[in-house]
């Protein structure tokens, strides 16, 4: 007995094709009351048509029904379905089963229409509707929607939409809307306000040699993470791939012997933070908060723990009356010693390079940027404190203003630029002297 009997038998069915298909609605046709084994190469539905498939091209008034394929061209005021009465008789467990082996209708060609395109099974091509894109199995080609594309398995090509953009297997290309979903694994681009991914491919994948996968927008959602999020807010499980936002929220893996994740932003919440308080040659006060990833965490036993961190300051020159006050971002690649024993971290030194912004108070709000780049040491301070740490940092600096301001000490500094001109070039070295405390 056949798997799927009356399936098989409704396949087996003769069938007939004609050069053209005239069709005022569904059976009321140049081809007979039954066309549903008919298959034509040019086809024109005055309204709506209904047939077996279409193998060039088919123009509708309001919709088309095919049922096992639509190649080449199809145009519909409304809307283009195709799929329609493929597992008729057939029970819903069988139904999946079939979808399961692939026995899927399909299209092959190009959609258009007013209001909705719909493949029941496997789409191979482009759809393009005011409204929405469907294609219940996997998606080759291009879906273009005004409000909503879905893609029921893996997504080759490019998902523009309005509203949405989603598939619900892995996408090996891209996907534009306001909300983007890959529920597998993303080794293409997603570009939006929200992105949302079941995993994010890159060089530290499973897979070697997978394609980076990239997020692009205000907000980015990812589990598994090891390709590339940009936003304001990133948001990732297992993260040995890149984030680029202002705050940035990951989980270290510690099972995967590759490097953990680098973050770059002004709060990073992963395994790493510190609270910092300083003084240099140009500000009495400064303090900071840092925070980062250890890069190396996947990879330990290791000589040293090595660290990606952030730092958000706020600078003052006097304790009070100050002439000018600095906020900045700096940003710091750390190398600990590291013993498994109670010696634990003991001492580190650092390269780190960040910028400020510097408003003094006698000025107008112009353009006052100091910027670094600088080498630190530090130790801990007693055996038994693991956490406090004292420092010291080498540091070049270079301020610039449009408004003619100065900061650097005038034993040490080096201004440059033309007479007369409002502005102020310095360059000086510094050294910094700080006190940290690890969380």
């Amino acid at each position: 007995m056949a798997k799927y009997p009356i399936y098989c038998i409704s396949q087996q069915l003769p069938h007939s094709t004609s050069t053209v298909n005239l069709t005022l609605v569904p059976g009321l046709s140049s081809v007979g009351l039954d066309p549903s084994n008919h298959y034509s190469y040019l086809t024109f539905n005055i309204f709506s048509g209904y047939q077996r498939g279409n193998y060039w091209f088919q123009l509708s008034g309001i919709s088309s029904a095919t049922i096992e394929q639509a190649n080449g061209i199809q145009i519909a005021g409304l809307a283009n379905i195709v799929g329609v009465d493929y597992y008729r008789g057939l029970s819903p467990k069988a139904i999946r089963q079939a979808e399961k082996e692939g026995d899927t209708p399909f299209l092959n060609g190009i959609q258009f229409s007013g209001l909705m395109n719909y493949v029941r099974g496997q789409a191979s091509g482009g759809q393009i509707a005011v409204g929405a894109n469907i294609a219940k199995k996997s998606t080759t080609g291009a879906q273009l929607g005004g409000l909503l594309n879905y893609s029921g398995g893996l997504l080759i090509g490019i998902q523009l939409g309005g509203l949405a953009s989603i598939s619900r297997g892995s996408t090996m290309g891209f996907q534009t809307a306001l909300y983007n979903r890959t529920f597998k694994e993303l080794s293409g681009f997603q570009v939006g306000l929200a992105n949302w991914a079941g995993s994010i491919e890159g060089k530290n994948s499973v897979q070697e040699g997978a394609s980076t996968g990239v997020q692009l927008g205000l907000v980015n959602f990812s589990g598994t993470m090891n390709g590339l999020q940009i936003g304001l807010i990133n948001v990732s499980g297992n993260n040995q791939g890149t984030q680029i936002g202002l705050i940035n929220v990951y989980k270290t893996p510690h099972k995967k012997r590759k490097p953990d994740s680098t973050p770059f932003g002004l709060l990073n919440i992963g395994n790493s933070a510190s609270v910092e308080a300083f003084v240099d040659e140009t500000f009495l006060m400064n303090f900071a908060i840092s925070t980062g990833n250890i890069k190396n965490g996947g990879l330990l036993p290791a000589r040293s723990l090595k660290r990606i961190m952030n730092q958000i300051i706020y600078r003052q020159s006097h304790f009070s009356q100050s002439r000018c006050r600095a906020y900045g971002w700096n940003w710091q690649k750390q190398w600990y010693n590291y013993s498994p024993d109670i010696t634990g971290e003991f001492y580190f030194f650092s390269l780190g390079f960040g910028t400020s912004y510097v408003d003094f108070t006698e000025a107008e709000r112009k353009t006052n940027l100091l910027s670094e780049i600088g080498l630190t040491v530090g130790s801990r301070l007693f055996y038994k404190n693991r956490s406090t740490y004292l420092y010291a940092t080498v540091d070049a600096n270079y301020f610039y203003s449009n408004d003619g301001q100065t900061l650097a000490p005038d034993n040490l500094s080096r201004s440059f630029g033309e007479e007369g001109d409002r502005r102020t070039h310095e360059l000086w070295p510094g050294l910094v002297v700080g006190l940290k405390v690890a969380l």
